[in-house]
């Protein structure tokens, strides 16, 4: 007789809590070493989780504080400027936090092309409507403050100050996705669907709309439309550990589970510190009776992460898994 095995049930979005612990300093200058100002810097934890947005301020400098022990990105993006025309899409840089001050310097590489109708060319990421007189100072600053009252759970005050960034900023896109999250948490899914959408054509090269539509979709148990959402997501340049992972979780929720292990696998080589891709991995396996693989990487989960939020669901799926290979080799 086949034992029972319960499966693991997963959000798409994981939220980062912070403590205080250290302060993040750093600078942006070019590759002929000037300070570069204006330009968006956010601080990532595991699994892409922005836990802050600064700006480099007139002399390139930036600044995170109270943040916990552990690893991060430092991601720096064009934002609001249009004094250089800089050749890169994003720029991401590893820190560790372990109880001291670290400091980083991130150097942007600069084209020699000053031609205005040429930006689009080497923007990546950020589109032109992103540039200049676009986005003023004020809304940047009402923008950081929205992402600051959110980090805090200030949700209504983030939405206002979201919403406020817009009236200032109509082509600002990622106030566009932002605004999008917040109103999807606050339970309005079709005003959040609008600004993703607004926020995808206005940034058609950017991945984070198009995630976030594909999480709406696969909330909406709408699979089909999430995967190919989340596949043009993931084939965009540079890779996206969150795309694949949620590309994963749609194709599991399809049925396609060769195709999900396929993208979480990917998921995984793109971001080996986000701990659910192990555990929708264990459930791919499981669905396929691959118990072995799902003993794999439950065993990798509970040593990954001694202090895991699942880790008591994912003890408990061990065992009843023992017991079902124990049967089997009987």
């Amino acid at each position: 007789m086949r034992a029972a095995i319960l499966l693991f049930t997963f959000l798409a979005v994981q939220s980062l809590g912070l403590a205080q612990s250290s302060t993040i300093t750093g600078k942006v200058i070019s590759e002929k070493f000037d300070p570069v100002a204006g330009i968006t810097v956010r601080l990532e934890g595991t699994g892409m989780i922005v836990a802050a947005t600064t700006f480099s301020d007139n002399f390139g400098r930036f600044r995170f504080d109270n943040i916990p022990r552990g690893i991060y990105e430092i991601v720096v993006e064009l934002s609001g400027i249009n004094q250089v025309h800089f050749s890169f899409d994003q720029i991401r840089q590893r820190v560790e936090v372990r109880g001291y001050n670290p400091d980083v310097t991130v150097t942007v590489p600069i084209t020699n092309n000053q031609d205005s109708a040429s930006t689009d060319s080497v923007l990546g990421t950020v589109d032109v409507s992103e540039l200049g007189g676009d986005i003023s100072r004020k809304a940047l600053n009402k923008y950081g403050d929205g992402i600051k009252a959110k980090e805090k759970g200030k949700y209504d005050q983030a939405t206002e100050l979201m919403e406020e960034t817009i009236r200032l900023a109509p082509n600002f896109y990622r106030a566009h996705n932002d605004l999008g999250a917040l109103l999807e948490n606050a339970g309005k899914p079709e005003d959040a669907e609008n600004h993703y959408v607004r926020a995808r054509e206005l940034n058609p090269r950017a991945p984070e709309p198009l995630i976030n539509l594909g999480i709406l979709c696969i909330r909406r148990d709408e699979f089909d439309n999430a995967i190919l959402l989340l596949e043009q997501a993931a084939r965009m340049s540079p890779p996206h550990p969150k795309a694949s992972y949620n590309l994963g979780i749609a194709l599991y929720k399809a049925g396609r589970y060769e195709d999900a292990e396929k993208a979480l696998l990917r998921a995984w080589r793109l971001d080996e510190s986000y701990p659910p891709i192990r555990l929708m991995l264990a459930n791919v396996y499981l669905k396929t009776q691959a118990y072995e693989k799902a003993l794999e990487q439950i065993d990798s989960y509970l040593r990954e992460n001694p202090n895991g939020e699942d880790r008591a669901a994912a003890q408990e799926v061990r065992s009843r898994l023992l017991a079902v290979l124990a049967t089997r080799a009987r």
